[in-house]
């Protein structure tokens, strides 16, 4: 206790508290980040021909809705 009081740290108080709340941000950044990367690692999609048309359709349950829904929750 001695050498925190040696310190002042209370003479630095704001820039501690703005380092902090920071330092939290950015474990809720990285946290979400990693949510994010580990729904997305395990998406598969599924595409194929679809009513004689060229291009291929996504398929199954990731469907073109559900997918812009996540894009968009995510975002």
């Amino acid at each position: 206790m001695e050498d925190l009081m040696k310190a002042k740290i209370l003479d630095n108080k704001e820039e501690i508290e703005d380092i902090c709340d920071s330092a939290d941000k950015q474990v809720a950044i990285k946290k979400k980040l990693d949510e994010l990367g580990a729904y997305w690692d395990y998406v598969e999609f599924t595409f194929a021909k679809w009513k004689q048309r060229e291009s291929d359709c996504v398929l199954g349950m990731n469907t073109v809705n559900d997918i812009l829904e996540k894009l968009e929750e995510d975002n």
